[in-house]
């Protein structure tokens, strides 16, 4: 959100809360229940809740933040959608705003840590599935046996 800086100041506590507000989300089936789906048409509209409730709770409360929805997303955010988005949100959250010291300083470290490389130990669901599929084929699979070789004495 760089063109965002220029209009309002957010802090980077803001998106290290909004960081732990998606991860809740993500993590619960509230989510779904909420009527909201995470798929590309929609992440950015995520972002931006994550981004103004991690600003409106961590201390910077928004001032001016209708240019910001309307100019960094082109239009496809209007100001007005915004109370109904962060309603969404809340509820698929639970409400679980609060975030303690330790919660904050472990979400830093992993952000401060990168992304991990993907270990066959923690494959996702369909790559295990699909593993499971394919030895479960494997065991279906008919196997033609070759007659033993004749061995024949001098």
């Amino acid at each position: 959100m760089p063109s965002t800086r220029g209009i309002v100041r957010i802090d980077g506590t803001c998106f290290v809360l909004a960081g732990i507000y998606l991860t809740r989300f993500v993590r619960s089936p509230a989510g779904r229940e909420a009527g909201i789906l995470v798929e590309p048409a929609t992440a950015h509209r995520l972002v931006a809740a994550a981004v103004f409730l991690g600003a409106k709770f961590g201390g910077h409360p928004p001032r001016r933040w209708t240019a910001v929805f309307e100019d960094s997303s082109e239009g496809a955010i209007r100001a007005g959608e915004m109370p109904g988005l962060e309603d969404c949100f809340l509820r698929a959250i639970g409400f679980r705003l609060f975030v303690d010291s330790d919660g904050f300083d472990g979400f830093c470290k992993v952000l401060e840590r990168g992304p991990r490389a993907p270990s066959g130990v923690c494959a996702c669901k369909k790559r295990q599935a699909d593993a499971a599929a394919g030895e479960e084929d494997e065991r279906r699979r008919v196997r033609a046996r070759l007659p033993l070789p004749a061995v024949l004495s001098n």
